[in-house]
């Protein structure tokens, strides 16, 4: 047995202690012989120690000093102790070891397991769930904690998921920043596996309630795609989607990641049917036109296709074709009065809800039928800025119901458009006036579809 710095041991565990390494080291910082014990010339049986199995080449001992870390809890000592490994280019043999001294306040910390850190978090997500190691340690150390320790840069899928369980066993609400952080970083990395991870582990979707966050049971929620439909119903049935779409989550890619996780759309989940009324006869109650061209205009067309061509909206001619045709292929149906609807929608555990509406027009996209009202004679100026109003915000809501973002917008020029009676040339200086244009792609369609006579 010999004596170090750190008491006795067999001479195979202790090292002898090079000054010219004082820089990088200190004798306390390992199991290194005592010179106080055995004098200053000690260092003359360097060849003797060495025999007995004593480790005299400190770059050779790099696994005996680490060995000793956690004998250590001043973070200085710790630090210098790290960049010596770092040094010589130290790899554990055993990873499943606390390796990781994370500190505290007034020195005091705790060692942990690698896999339970980061060196980022730049989402500021999970400072209660791992060890945010960039918070404490310089960025020449953090290189080495990732290739000596394999620590990850930051937080990956798997803790994402673990963060969102957390939440939604948590009593607590959720922050809308926090809750679009989440959902941005699920939409950047949304593949298979994470697709299969949420699946498995994601039992609860948001809900904005009250201007907050709240994590409810995915069966009983449902994607807003019929906002007439959805106004008739609590918005608490409805799940989350941020305010403005982002680059790395679009509303669209936003829709397809609750349709994998089980959310149904609202507009197949509510069971509808006209309410009985002794003045109506069914939903067919009015009389088919045989042309629609009087309702659905070119002028209104025109309006549509210079809105979708804007630029900033990024929608192909393709795109802003087929949606235009969705209108064009519609059936208007003259009602005699408004249709009296009540609609039925039915939750886990049998709950069911009820809501009735009368509407002036209605837009029945399955059956591709729209209903109006019949008009007689002059409205006068409140009836023509309902019946615009209605008209526009019909339209708008059938043909986006995947782009809620952009409804009212669209809705506003329509009714700007109808109280013009679609005329063509007012139309033209409109849609000047707001820098909007038909371009040649949607000049072809359009007389595709318009006799220019």
């Amino acid at each position: 047995m010999v004596e170090d710095s750190l008491g006795y041991r067999c001479p195979d565990e202790s090292l002898f202690y090079d000054s010219k390494y004082s820089s990088l080291i200190q004798r306390g910082d390992g199991p290194f012989i005592d010179e106080n014990f055995y004098g200053a010339k000690i260092g003359l049986y360097r060849d003797q120690l060495k025999g007995i199995g004593v480790e005299v080449d400190i770059r050779c001992g790099c696994s005996l000093i680490a060995r000793h870390l956690i004998c250590h809890s001043e973070r200085s000592t710790i630090v210098r102790i790290y960049k010596f490994l770092q040094e010589f280019e130290w790899e554990p043999e055993n990873e499943n070891f606390s390796w990781i001294w994370v500190p505290g306040e007034e020195e005091a910390g705790e060692w942990v397991f690698p896999e339970n850190c980061v060196l980022r978090d730049n989402s500021n997500l999970f400072a209660s769930q791992l060890h945010i190691l960039d918070k404490f340690y310089e960025e020449d150390l953090l290189g080495f904690f990732s290739k000596a320790f394999n620590v990850k840069d930051e937080p990956d899928i798997e803790d994402y998921v673990k963060l969102w369980e957390l939440w939604e066993n948590s009593a607590s609400k959720v922050s809308l920043e926090d809750c679009l952080v989440f959902w941005e970083f699920i939409g950047l990395h949304w593949n298979l596996i994470c697709e299969k991870l949420l699946a498995k582990h994601v039992q609860k979707l948001p809900v904005l309630i009250g201007g907050s966050i709240s994590l409810i049971c995915k069966q009983d929620l449902f994607i807003p795609d019929d906002l007439l439909l959805e106004d008739l119903f609590d918005k608490s049935l409805f799940v989350w989607y941020p305010t403005k779409s982002t680059p790395s989550l679009p509303r669209l890619k936003l829709t397809r990641i609750y349709t994998s996780l089980g959310v149904r759309n609202f507009s197949e989940a509510v069971m509808k049917h006209e309410a009985s009324n002794s003045d109506t006869n069914g939903s067919d109650n009015g009389t088919k036109l045989e042309s629609s061209a009087n309702v659905i205009t070119e002028g209104l067309i025109r309006i549509i296709l210079a809105f979708l061509a804007n630029p900033c909206l990024d929608i192909s001619a393709k795109e802003r074709h087929e949606i235009v045709e969705s209108l064009l292929d519609l059936t208007i149906v003259k009602a005699d009065e408004p249709v009296n609807m009540k609609y039925r929608l039915e939750l886990s555990g049998g709950r069911l809800l009820e809501a009735k509406a009368t509407h002036m027009f209605r837009w029945e996209r399955n059956e591709a039928r729209l209903f109006m009202p019949q008009i007689d004679g002059v409205q006068g100026m409140v009836g023509s800025i309902k019946y615009a109003t209605y008209l526009s915000d019909v339209i708008s809501q059938g043909l986006l119901y995947e782009r809620a973002d952009l409804v009212e917008s669209l809705a506003e020029l329509i009714k700007f458009g109808c109280l013009l009676n679609f005329e063509l040339a007012a139309v033209e200086f409109l849609l000047k006036n707001k820098n909007l244009q038909v371009f040649a792609e949607d000049e072809e369609f359009l007389l595709l579809h318009f006799s220019t006579n």
